[in-house]
Order: structure tokens, then C-alpha cells, then sequence
């Protein structure tokens, strides 16, 4: 069960790991460190896999939003801008653009089966945009 609990939340980096999401290698290399065992990938999957964790992609969430002002937004700006588009007699159309953004992330990291993990992260990005 500590293996599960670290796993489950710890962040990689203060244990002298690269990346900040539990990958099989850094989950093998744990194990070797904690417990003095050498495992096969395909035995540490077995093992996670009999914790309950599955590996998942991570939601985001920038810490920094803050969501009142938002919803106060969307409860008291919108519905008169959605007035004037209907007395223009026109339409509000939401596109979408073809994005390269630097927080974008293609890896994994190890979850109990059912909970996505959520990383807090700065919010701070950029992006390349092409309209279609």
C-alpha cells in the first residue's frame, strides 16, 4: 500500500525523477530503490494493475482561474449579448482553430481506476493558432 499511496500522490521530482509524472520506467525504478527488487515492465504493470491504478492522461487546471467571475459573466453579460445577436438577427458562432500550445502533454501517469489525477499548473501558456 505505500507503493500505491506514492504513486497515487507524490510528485516525481523531489525524488530526483526527471518528469513529474509516474512512467513505468520511474514506477520500476521505485521499486528497485524502495524495495530492492528488480521487476520486468511487464510484472510492475501486473503489480500496479492488482493496486487499482491504471495509467491515465492527467486533467489540467490553471490554479490561478478563478471561476467567480466567470460564471458572473456568463450569468450577467451573456444573455445580453446573445439579445443583440438575436435583434441583429444574427448568429454567435464558436470556431476552432488548429492549436500548438506549450502545455500540451502526451504522457500518463498512475491513477486509481475511475479518478483522473488533476495537476494544478501556472495557466501561463502560448499558443500557435491557425483559424480553418
Amino acid at each position: 500500500m505505500r507503493l500505491r499511496r506514492t504513486l497515487t500522490t507524490r510528485n516525481p521530482l523531489p525524488r530526483k525523477f526527471e518528469f513529474a509524472l509516474w512512467t513505468h520506467e520511474m514506477v520500476r525504478e521505485l521499486i528497485r530503490m524502495r524495495f530492492d527488487v528488480h521487476l520486468s515492465e511487464a510484472s510492475m504493470g501486473r503489480l500496479v494493475c492488482k493496486l487499482g491504478l491504471s495509467p491515465q492522461r492527467p486533467l489540467e487546471h490553471a490554479y490561478q482561474r478563478d471561476p467567480i467571475p466567470t460564471q458572473t459573466r456568463l450569468r450577467q453579460e451573456y444573455p445580453a449579448i446573445e439579445q443583440a445577436v438575436k435583434l441583429a438577427r444574427a448568429q454567435i458562432i464558436f470556431a476552432d482553430e488548429a492549436n500548438i500550445r506549450s502545455d500540451y502533454h502526451s504522457h500518463a501517469t498512475w491513477a486509481p481506476v475511475g479518478q483522473t489525477l488533476l495537476v494544478a499548473r501556472t495557466g501561463a501558456r502560448f499558443t500557435s493558432s491557425q483559424p480553418f
